[in-house]
């Protein structure tokens, strides 16, 4: 019995019973036999392994099991934990009513409707997913994912002419970037020095990092004003 996938800021996948979207943790039952999860804890406290527990549900052997953790703190018509996911990431443990650890994921930094789980089924290997399958096998992933490049000059008014500088913290990550408002693509102009900034008003910017083993970071657009 393991975690198999979770997800965190779902804006498009799987609405609940109130038709609203909830951050969620799959179960996937690995084994030949049926489990029977009365009385274990989930948790995002590792000091409270038993901060939730689960009424008395069974997944069947080879099948997954869905909860919203939506701090709903239901049992019915779904499974609601009592607490929410932090999208910065927090350990979610599963124990058994013997207060043996079943299992635990990691923290990791999830973007909007995105998850983090394992591939396939109950393996030890994990990835980040832009598409999200709950009830369904995890399709392939990505290793890795890259963070928006940091901006390294502060949104205000200028009078006279800017240097605008970017960086990533991902190693092999590139920046490219846009001057027409559209979002960069692989295509798109590469980052290579500073760029020289006077009145930006009529050329929007957008930045965004790219990575060819991991997925890109959101698109960021930067503070200016013009002077």
């Amino acid at each position: 019995l393991r975690h198999r996938q979770r997800a965190v800021a779902q804006r498009a996948v799987a609405a609940d019973e109130d038709a609203s979207f909830q951050d969620w943790i799959e179960l996937y039952n690995g084994s030949a036999a049926p489990i029977n999860l009365d009385q274990y804890g989930l948790s995002d406290d590792v000091t409270l392994p038993f901060k939730w527990r689960f009424p008395s549900v069974t997944i069947a052997a080879g099948a997954h099991l869905l909860v919203y953790a939506s701090d709903k703190n239901r049992t019915s018509p779904n499974l609601h934990t009592n607490f929410k996911i932090s999208a910065d990431g927090e350990t979610i443990s599963l124990t058994d009513p013997g207060s043996v650890l079943v299992d635990q994921f990691a923290p990791v930094s999830l973007l909007a409707n995105m998850s983090y789980g394992r591939v396939t089924d109950g393996a030890d290997t994990f990835q980040f997913f832009t598409t999200s399958t709950p009830a369904q096998s995890n399709a392939l992933g990505v290793s890795a994912l890259v963070t928006t490049p940091a901006f390294l000059l502060a949104g205000g008014f200028y009078a006279t002419t800017q240097t605008l500088a970017l960086s990533s913290t991902v190693t092999g990550a590139t920046i490219r970037y846009t001057l027409d408002g559209s979002d960069p693509s692989p295509t798109s102009t590469l980052y290579s020095a500073p760029i020289q900034i006077t009145d930006p008003s009529s050329d929007p910017f957008r930045y965004a990092g790219l990575r060819t083993t991991g997925t890109d970071s959101q698109a960021g657009i930067g503070p200016w004003l013009p002077p």
